[in-house]
């Protein structure tokens, strides 16, 4: 092959790699990829990524911070998440009418201990957003201190959820973010501070 010819072929690869670059950073990103993106993040405990995710109702709500939310990480998730490690891929579930995705990542000690981090993605008008997040983060902090705690139900669950409330709540004040969403079935979420939150408990587990 000629020089000219030899030059014009290695524009020609350049041209193409910019191209197909250009491409992919179009793209819009798939909900698998941003649910992906959150639970990296999550475990990384990379609160800046996270703040790119969280629904504006709920970070104003919970007065979330980038600042309030490191220290949620630093305090209460990843503590409790130390000692596990990502078993197998994350795996997905699609619900197309609501325009959501259902994203799981197995944790396992090498004691044998497993539990899941679990989120869900919404696309909305301005973006994907994961939601509720600060909740979806305190149960996993709470079932990976306590995997056994993971086989209870009803009214058991509840008093688990209480003591770990209780055990945690200087941290949990502590760390800025004022408030919870306690999702109900067929009605609005509601946004309930430490104090309420541990009260609702405290009914509920009666």
């Amino acid at each position: 092959m000629k020089r000219k010819q030899k030059t014009a072929f290695a524009i020609s690869v350049c041209l193409v790699v910019i191209v197909a670059a250009s491409l992919l950073m179009l793209r819009k990103p798939t909900l698998e990829e941003h649910a992906t993106r959150v639970i990296t993040a999550a475990l990384d405990g990379d609160a800046c990524l996270l703040m790119r995710y969280l629904d504006n109702s709920e970070k104003d709500q919970c007065q979330i911070t980038q600042e309030s939310l490191q220290n949620f990480l630093s305090s209460i998730v990843l503590p409790s998440i130390q000692g596990y490690v990502r078993h197998g891929p994350i795996t997905f579930v699609h619900f197309e009418e609501a325009g959501a995705v259902h994203a799981k990542q197995i944790l396992k000690r090498p004691s044998g201990e497993e539990l899941s981090i679990v989120v869900t993605v919404y696309e909305k008008k301005d973006g994907a957003v994961a939601s509720p997040l600060i909740r979806t983060l305190l149960l996993t902090a709470f079932y990976a201190q306590d995997p056994s705690a993971l086989k209870l139900t009803g009214m058991d669950r509840l008093r688990f959820l209480l003591s770990k409330v209780r055990e945690h709540r200087i941290a949990l004040d502590g760390s800025g973010i004022s408030a919870v969403a306690n999702p109900i079935p067929g009605k609005e979420v509601e946004y309930l501070s430490w104090r309420e939150y541990e009260a609702y408990l405290e009914s509920m587990a009666e």
